[in-house]
C-alpha cells in the first residue's frame, strides 16, 4: 500500500527550513506538507483493525507522533522492526494529533531531519487550506445598506444573500447574488462591477463573490431569506 510514496517537494522542504525559515521557506514548507501522505509507525493490537500510534518522547518528558516521508527515513529508527507502518495523509494525522490533547506534537524524520511541530503550529497548517461557510443569525445592516445600493444599479441581479466565510484561517464574507438570468460565461461580468464598486469593502473585510448555482452555498441559502431582493 502506497508503497511508491516519496514525498519529494517535502523532503526538500524539510532540508531547506533546517538551513533557513524565511517566509517564502516556510510557505513552501505548508504546501508540501499539505499534500504529503506520510508513513506512519503503529503498534497492532488485539481486535480487529485496530493500532495505536507509535509516540516517541523527548528529554523532557514531552510525547510526538512521528511520522516519516519515506522508508529511507524510516530505516534509521532502531526499533522500526518492532512496528507495522501504515501512511496518512496530513490532515488524517493532523486530525489524530488535534483530538488528542496529551500529545505535544509532530516529529518529522525524527532520525535525520529531525522537525518537530507544536500542536499549534499543525493546527494553523491543517486550516490553512479549509474555506467554512455559514449563515449569520442577522446581516449588519451597514452591510446590508451599503451591498443593497451596490446591487439596485445592476439589474441583472434578483436577490443577494450575505453568509459568514472563514478561508485560509481568516474570517470575511461570500456575497451570493442570484443572476439566473445571466449566461454562466457572463456571471463573471456581474461580479467584477460589484467588485469595482466595493473594491474597499473586498479589502476590508476578505470579501468574494460567488451566484445562487454555486453547488457549495445551494444547501446553505435554501431556506435563508435574502438581505437583497429586486
Amino acid at each position: 500500500m502506497n508503497e511508491n510514496v516519496s514525498n519529494d517537494k517535502l523532503k526538500i522542504s524539510l532540508f531547506k527550513i533546517k538551513l533557513q525559515d524565511d517566509e517564502d521557506t516556510v510557505e513552501e514548507f505548508k504546501t508540501s506538507l499539505l499534500s504529503s501522505v506520510l508513513l506512519v509507525p503503529v503498534e497492532i493490537t488485539d481486535k480487529t483493525d485496530e493500532y495505536n500510534l507509535v509516540l516517541l518522547n523527548n528529554p523532557d518528558g514531552d510525547s510526538f507522533f512521528q511520522a516519516y516521508t519515506d522508508e529511507e527515513a524510516y530505516e534509521l529508527w532502531l526499533d522500526k522492526d518492532k512496528y507495522q507502518t501504515v501512511y496518512f495523509s496530513f490532515d488524517e494525522y493532523a486530525n489524530f494529533l488535534l483530538n488528542n490533547e496529551e500529545v505535544t506534537g509532530l516529529v518529522l524524520n525524527p532520525f535525520s531531519e529531525n522537525v518537530s511541530l507544536n500542536r499549534d503550529y499543525v493546527h494553523e497548517v491543517y486550516i490553512s487550506d479549509k474555506i467554512s461557510i455559514e449563515t449569520m443569525e442577522e446581516t449588519p445592516k451597514d452591510l446590508a445598506d451599503d451591498f443593497s445600493k451596490i446591487l439596485k444599479d445592476l439589474k441583472d441581479v434578483n436577490k443577494a444573500f450575505l453568509l459568514k466565510m472563514t478561508k485560509h484561517g481568516i474570517e470575511g464574507y461570500l456575497l451570493v447574488v442570484d443572476v439566473s438570468k445571466v449566461s454562466k460565461k457572463n456571471r463573471k461580468n456581474i461580479f467584477e462591477k460589484i467588485g469595482k464598486r466595493a473594491i474597499k469593502d473586498i479589502e476590508k473585510l476578505n470579501l468574494e463573490i460567488t451566484d445562487t448555482d454555486d453547488e457549495d452555498v445551494k444547501p446553505i441559502i435554501k431556506d435563508l431569506s435574502p438581505f437583497y431582493k429586486r
